[in-house]
Order: C-alpha cells, then structure tokens, then sequence
C-alpha cells in the first residue's frame, strides 16, 4: 500500500496478519494432539487385542486361561525386559499399591513364553507413564498393561490411554474410567466363559 510515498504494511494490517496466524498455529496444534491420542488408542488396544488372541488360543488347549498366583496380583504383559525400574517401579513391575502391598503386578517371562507360541513374540510396545488409578478406592499406580485372573474361567486386562477416551469393548464386559487429573482413561476388559 502506498501513502505518503512510502510502500509497506500499516500496524493495524500488520496484526490481523499476526492474529489470523496464531489461530491457524493453534487449531493445528489441538488438531495434532487429537490425533496422536487416537494414534495411541489404537497402537494400545491393537497390543490388547493380540494378548486377548493368544489367551484365547490358550484356552482352547487348555480349557483354561492361565491364573495368576497371588490373589489381587497382576501379571504385567510383555516381557521383564520391557518394564525397566523407572518412576518408583521395580524393574518388572506394572502396577503397584501405595497402602496394601499385596496388589502388585510384575512380568513373568513364563507366561510371555506360554502364549507366545500362539503368535510371534509378544511384546507390551505400550507407553510406560506410570500412572494413578483410583478403581475401587485404592491408590493403585499402573504403567503398561496388566493380566489378573482369580479363576481359569475368567481374566481381566487394563491399560491405560491418554486423554479423555472411550474404551473398545473387545470381551464380555469393559470398565471405563476417566481420571481428570492426569488426562487419563483406565480401561478394564473382563472376559470369560
């Protein structure tokens, strides 16, 4: 624009131009953190899916799911390799309580190997964040996914995802949980025969 002789942008242009900007960088960058909790929905539950398979196979040799042998135990699912003590985990470790230390959750490379058969070689390949979750109003702190059972008829997995999302029902029941402060879902899949 010319006034006066001079060529160039006033002020006021200047910062329509700044603004239109900063709401394009803004609307993308929400866009991008959209889209990577999607992503992490289904790398997370797409690793869910091959354990339940494998579990699955594991029952129809068996007639049974393989049963944990601590009550209110765990088995965190992938090897002891892929738990690294980290974050006031133990090396091994997926899941462990504040106040009742008999809930706890550790890998056990012998049921990897079980139902590793019944694929290729099972791997969590899951996001370790620890965090809290507050099911049943304990202080139980999870990273990774974990297996329990109490039964050889029935076993529970849960895994946590970023943000506010639903969980896929991929069994008999599914337990959803959303924990506002950490921007985190707790998933529960319950499966049984």
């Amino acid at each position: 624009m010319t006034r006066n002789g001079r060529h160039g942008f006033t002020i006021i242009e200047l910062l329509i131009i700044i603004v239109l900007v900063a709401i394009l960088a803004s609307i993308t960058v929400v866009s991008y953190g959209g889209i990577q909790g999607r992503a992490e929905k289904v790398r997370t539950e797409s690793v869910v899916k091959t354990y339940m398979k494998a579990l699955e196979m594991h029952y129809s040799e068996f007639g049974r799911y393989p049963v944990v042998a601590y009550s209110y135990a765990a088995i965190c699912l992938g090897t002891l390799e892929d738990y690294p003590a980290a974050d006031g985990f133990a090396a091994g470790q997926c899941r462990k309580n504040a106040t009742d230390l008999t809930l706890f959750g550790s890998a056990d490379n012998e049921l990897n190997s079980r139902i590793s058969r019944y694929g290729s070689t099972l791997r969590s390949n899951v996001p370790l964040q620890p965090k809290t979750l507050w099911w049943g109003g304990g202080n139980l702190s999870q990273r990774g996914i974990a297996f329990s059972n109490l039964d050889p008829t029935w076993y529970s997995i849960v895994y946590l995802l970023p943000g506010n999302q639903t969980c896929t029902n991929m069994g008999s029941g599914i337990v959803t949980q959303y924990m506002a402060s950490q921007n985190t879902t707790g998933c529960a899949v319950t499966v049984w025969h």
